[in-house]
């Protein structure tokens, strides 16, 4: 029996964290998001806190680099990100191999871009939407959900795009592109679960085909 997959990447506000904790209940399969740096500390030296830190967003070993740092590049010659990555992308490619799941961010549809059991989905939302989940969700002032927002969607852009040369959020590396703000979350999720169904339903055979799909280029 096949296992069928769902990867989130999402706009940092659209709810893709909610949607995937939502969609987890409703299909009975478990979701990773943060745990996928746990899981990654566990099969490394590294402290939880320094993978943390770097998760989804690529530095620059020359910028902001600490005696860890540097002692990790002279170690292995990559950066602690660099490190992470890897490790975050063998641990969803076991994941996948093991049984079915949701996979949030971490260039999850690229990381599996070859399995045919996949449903890739791309979250975004209204800038002022999403400013306003950021402030009720972190108790923050709008200039301040504003900013936040911002930084971590040029964060995550040029995760996905260093490590993929893809282009964040492009029509062509995602099934799904959705507007989470027009059913809300819990219908998102609702409309993903019917998605995610469907896919799983299809024959082996019809399948196949999407094994020869690879993501276009910028």
């Amino acid at each position: 029996m096949h296992h069928t997959i769902l990867t989130i990447g999402r706009e940092y506000g659209s709810g893709g964290h909610k949607v995937a904790q939502i969609l987890s209940g409703l299909l009975d399969i478990p979701y990773y998001d943060k745990e996928l740096i746990e899981k990654a500390a566990k099969n490394s030296a590294l402290d939880p806190k320094d993978l943390e830190c770097v998760d989804e967003h690529p530095v620059s070993p020359f910028l902001y680099m600490d005696a860890k740092e540097a002692a990790h590049i002279a170690r292995y010659g990559q950066t602690i990100g660099d490190t992470l990555y890897q490790l975050q992308s063998r641990i969803i490619r076991q994941m996948a191999e093991k049984e079915s799941c949701i996979i949030v961010g971490r260039c999850g549809n690229y990381v599996l871009r070859n399995q045919p059991y996949c449903l890739h989905v791309f979250l975004y939302a209204p800038l002022p939407v999403r400013i306003q989940r950021v402030m009720e969700r972190s108790k923050i002032s709008e200039d301040e959900a504003r900013i936040l927002v911002r930084k971590t969607d040029r964060m995550r852009r040029s995760y996905y795009n260093y490590y993929t040369d893809l282009r964040w959020g492009g029509r062509d590396q995602f099934d799904l592109l959705m507007d989470s703000s027009v059913l809300g979350i819990e219908g998102t999720a609702e409309m993903l679960k019917a998605a995610y169904q469907q896919l799983a339903k299809i024959p082996e055979s019809e399948m196949m085909n999407r094994l020869s799909k690879e993501p276009s280029e910028k």
